[in-house]
């Protein structure tokens, strides 16, 4: 965007003023332009992945909290997971199926759960067909606003760097936010320029390439100074975004340093800027499903007529009975129409009436 501003320096032999450019632009830093020319450029993108995790002896169990850290190594021995998982963007909604299976800590236990993730732009929705801890009842969740921490997922970390760099749904930390250290390097066979982000004990070191719209390269996450996480990623060019994170690295490490696991994303197939279809931005929890809604902190049962009735936390059923975020307006305000209309029989049946008393009157 910077290049097309500067096309045009030149007006009556008058060199435009840097200060006017960056007026033009609305930011003098060129990592921000090119990232919201991205954002801007990109409607609506459909990602296919491969995700595969390779994990070494131990690598679950030494990076659980001391509450969860179970007795033995978890996994016992280099253990290879695998899922194929959507994500689905369209302006500010945004669908997430994430078939990755979790581990269940301390039990060290190995979950094959699914987790839909879906939000309209206003309500976050989560369910999990088979329960949270794959007990096989289905749990949802609502959420207070449209964020939801599995839109913020490390695997989806380039995708939404890339090309949704300043919605806050799905990037935890800004870019226009990172500080520019001057410090350069090859990364990948490409000079990059560093940008940090520090947070308490945390910082993040972001490797941008200028020579290729300044998309990030590389991701280095340093706590208490030892490595923590670092992610490679690499591109195709794309004639719509300029370029498209195709496959990312990520190495996570234990608090000692050691290797803890190696995760490989490959997109199997992409599609920008194509209708997506409403319904799939719509989440109906089914009936037998637990709902906690983090709104009011109230837990919920589903019912065979789509309705939620609240429960106690003993499980006991209350009287509450409400109906689901995204269900139709008029089903969610049936009653309030309902007694609009009586009242407005009620007053033509009363408004007759009067008329008939007058006109005997006369």
């Amino acid at each position: 965007m910077i290049a097309r501003y500067c096309g045009v320096a030149f007006l009556g032999l008058v060199l435009l003023p840097y200060s006017a450019i960056v007026a033009a632009t609305g930011d003098s830093n060129p990592a921000v332009v090119a990232a919201r020319k991205r954002q801007e450029t990109v409607k609506t993108l459909e990602i296919k992945f491969k995700q595969t995790d390779i994990i070494a002896p131990g690598g679950v169990s030494d990076k659980a909290p001391p509450m969860y850290k179970p007795a033995s190594l978890v996994p016992p021995k280099e253990t290879t997971v695998q899922s194929v998982n959507r994500y689905v963007i369209a302006e500010n909604k945004i669908r997430f199926e994430n078939n990755h299976p979790s581990w269940r800590m301390p039990q060290g236990r190995l979950l094959e759960r699914g987790a839909l993730s879906v939000t309209n732009g206003k309500d976050g929705l989560l369910l999990f067909p088979t329960g949270i801890g794959a007990q096989g009842t289905a749990e949802g969740i609502i959420e207070k606003n449209a964020q939801i921490a599995e839109f913020q997922l490390f695997v989806l970390a380039p995708i939404n760097l890339t090309l949704r760099a300043f919605d806050p749904v799905v990037c935890a930390y800004p870019l226009e936010e990172w500080k520019r250290s001057g410090t350069t390097r090859m990364v990948g066979g490409v000079q990059c320029e560093e940008y940090l982000d520090s947070r308490s004990t945390i910082t993040r070191h972001y490797w941008l390439a200028p020579k290729q719209d300044h998309v990030i390269r590389q991701v280095q996450v340093i706590e208490r100074g030892k490595l923590r996480d670092q992610c490679d990623i690499d591109y195709t060019k794309n004639d719509i975004c300029g370029w498209m994170p195709t496959a990312w690295r990520w190495s996570q490490h234990t608090p000692t340093g050691k290797l803890a696991q190696t995760t490989k994303i490959e997109v199997l197939e992409y599609r920008l800027n194509e209708t997506q279809p409403a319904e799939q931005f719509e989440l109906k929890f089914p009936p037998g499903c637990r709902v906690h809604n983090n709104k009011n902190s109230k837990e919920y049962l589903v019912k065979d007529d789509g309705t939620m009735r609240e429960q106690s936390r003993t499980g006991e059923e209350l009287p509450d009975v409400v109906f689901q975020p995204q269900s139709p307006w008029v089903r969610r305000h049936q009653w309030e129409l309902i007694s609009a209309a009586l009242a407005l029989l009620l007053l033509i049946v009363g408004l007759v009436a009067w008329r008939k008393r007058a006109a005997r009157s006369v």
